[in-house]
């Protein structure tokens, strides 16, 4: 029998196996964060890929569609952490009296190495952590007949990137498990008549669509973690409270699993019924994802509602690891009950941090 070769998540996807190898591991690295870190080390293949097929199929030289690949080959190779800005314009400059001032960025000048571009743009994740972010085309800038977007390294010249402060949050890490390992931080980056050689200008569709069609498979696989962690917290209460006999707590915890499975079979569907780039690379239909992604989005308050009820009041007052005070036995050890009584302050903290965090709350407003 033939053995198959796992697939990483760096690969171009040709076929079937690459999009199931490539989300397994989407799946297997963002559960153990609960789907809060949201930028995995293969999120900037994804846009990368967004950016190659894009320019591929423009009427752009064959030297452009070489520069994307080679752009895309170096992710794969390195590693290299890049983050994505679709170039809307900050609330500032929506504001301003002349609408031709209303753009997120402007060209300065071009010259036979590349433009230089000045501005501003907002709201790009993880800008704290990346090396290159890429701005898409919402950002106003045309060159010939093209719409350009860019790829600027954060440590460029010219750029200064400003982050919110972090997330308040208690000094214990049991009490602020969320805030103090996974606080994303939203920020903006100002440019001041910044250098982009030409290898790092794209000309890709107008439409927004081009490269968060990628992103999408992505981040439904990091919504679907989150709901399964979920589901693992109201089993976990369910065993720690002895509620595991309890008919309406078995009833909550079913509908959970239907919620989480049906997300899961539409990304299955979405990769073993893929669509096709005029290249010849196949990503997961869009008609799967949207569907997965709009179930998840109306089961979300009930899935986090099941997680408040099944507890119910211990909630109210969810102690911390200080809190239970065991005995000690002869040999001077922590007896069984302590230890019981922790597993349990766990399970219930857990579940308190996870419905009432800012961090989580912030989160959902974007979602």
């Amino acid at each position: 029998m033939e053995r198959r070769v796992p697939v990483g998540p760096m690969v171009v996807p040709k076929g079937v196996a690459d999009l199931i190898g490539m989300g397994r591991s989407f799946a297997k690295t963002m559960f153990l964060s609960a789907g809060n870190v949201t930028h995995t080390p293969a999120y900037g293949n994804l846009i990368a890929l967004g950016v190659l097929t894009a320019v591929q199929s423009r009427n752009v030289s064959r030297q452009h569609v070489a520069e994307a690949m080679t752009y895309r080959e170096l992710i794969a190779r390195t590693g290299r952490f890049l983050t994505y800005c679709g170039g809307a314009p900050i609330i500032g400059q929506r504001m301003r009296p002349d609408p031709r001032d209303r753009v997120a960025l402007k060209l300065v000048r071009e010259s036979d190495a590349g433009v230089v571009i000045r501005g501003k743009v907002g709201m790009h994740t993880s800008p704290a952590y990346a090396e290159d972010v890429y701005i898409g085309t919402l950002c106003g800038i045309e060159i010939g007949e093209h719409r350009a977007s860019f790829i600027v390294p954060v440590n460029g010249a010219g750029v200064t990137t400003l982050c919110r402060k972090i997330a308040a949050r208690d000094s214990n890490r049991f009490v602020s498990p969320l805030s103090s390992r996974y606080d994303e931080l939203d920020g903006q980056m100002w440019l001041d008549d910044v250098f982009i050689p030409w290898e790092r200008v794209f000309f890709v569709d107008p439409s927004p669509e081009a490269i968060p069609r990628w992103l999408r498979w992505h981040h439904l696989y990091g919504w679907l973690s989150r709901a399964e962690f979920t589901l693992g917290l109201a089993l976990a209460l369910t065993h720690a409270m002895g509620l595991k006999e309890h008919e309406q707590t078995i009833e909550y915890l079913v509908d959970v699993v239907v919620e989480v499975q049906s997300v899961r079979s539409c990304l299955t569907a979405a990769e073993r019924d893929p669509d096709f780039t005029p290249a010849g690379y196949c990503f997961p239909s869009h008609a799967h994802l949207a569907a997965g992604g709009i179930a998840l989005f109306k089961s979300r308050q009930r899935i986090s509602e099941t997680l408040r009820i099944v507890p119910g009041s211990s909630l109210v007052v969810a102690p911390s690891d200080r809190d239970p005070r065991g005995t000690r036995n002869g040999c001077g050890t922590r007896s069984i009950i302590r230890r019981r009584r922790l597993h349990r302050v766990a399970a219930v903290g857990s579940a308190a941090i996870g419905l009432g965090s800012r961090f989580v709350r912030r989160r959902a407003r974007w979602a």
